[in-house]
């Protein structure tokens, strides 16, 4: 019932009680009436303010809520974005080193239980040094933002591509046996090669990348650590049989991934 409604309701049952009253004689009942009806509007009125303030606290209390979940979205999202920035590398935008680790680590995890090979690409600037020194730092990092762009294009289809350091990339290729993942690895390496240093001053020439390659069962005696060292060593191969070009291990995964699927070399790619 609305407050106005009680109020008229009260006087009128009251007003006639004191009439009939009066008409009685019965004068004293007419204050009681009064007072009655004074006493029922102030309850009136104060269940009228209690409500009021209970709604207020409700839109309030609502109104928080939903301030405090806007914020905790925010919140989220900010989170998000800063979990991203921890596992990437600031100057090319690729993923860092953190996130290779856990990401191998994942995948090496993941390989036996599907019973599916992984391969692994460690991709290194040649000559790097040289550049750094002849066109200066800056050219250096625009040098290695403009390849790691080309090589991620290439590679992030199929698997991550990380910054392993200075001048040095990896890549993994879950899923990849020799033979696919060498295609990747040559598809990578042309990439590169056609690529254009612009923007940088003295107009730089292309540079090239040596990549090593190792493909393989993840099986008993096939750990990380060996993995990381077949791909280093068929890399170092690769820099000393004259750079530019993709070397592949052949006794990690030799048993076990089709190394000569497509009859191409089995140790190194000459352009």
């Amino acid at each position: 019932m609305m407050p106005g409604t009680a109020f008229i309701n009260i006087a009128l049952v009251l007003g006639l009680m004191g009439i009939a009253a009066f008409l009685d004689g019965n004068y004293v009942f007419i204050p009681a009436c009064i007072l009655y009806y004074c006493f029922l509007s102030s309850f009136i009125v104060q269940m009228v303010r209690n409500r009021m303030g209970q709604l207020r606290a409700e839109e309030m209390s609502e109104r928080l809520l939903k301030e405090l979940t806007l914020k905790n979205d925010l919140l989220r999202v900010a989170n998000d974005k800063l979990a991203e920035k921890a596992f990437e590398d600031p100057l090319t935008g690729l993923a860092n080193r953190r996130k290779f680790d856990e990401t191998f680590d994942e995948a090496l995890a993941d390989a036996p239980e599907r019973q599916t090979p992984i391969s692994l690409m460690m991709i290194d600037v040649d000559h790097f040094k040289l550049f750094n020194d002849t066109y200066g730092h800056q050219a250096g990092d625009r040098c290695l933002q403009v390849l790691s762009k080309a090589l991620n294009e290439v590679i992030s289809p199929s698997g991550l591509l990380a910054r392993y350091g200075g001048e040095e990339f990896v890549a993994i290729l879950p899923d990849h046996h020799n033979s696919s993942a060498f295609r990747v690895a040559e598809r990578a390496r042309q990439a590169v090669q056609l690529t254009r240093i612009i923007g940088t001053e003295r107009s730089p020439p292309s540079q090239t990348v040596s990549i090593g390659l190792v493909s393989c069962m993840v099986v008993p005696g096939v750990s990380r650590e060996s993995i990381l060292a077949a791909a280093d060593a068929a890399l170092y191969e690769a820099k000393q049989q004259g750079r530019n070009r993709v070397c592949r291990d052949q006794n990690l995964g030799a048993t076990s991934t089709d190394a000569t699927e497509t009859g191409l070399p089995a140790v190194e790619f000459t352009p």
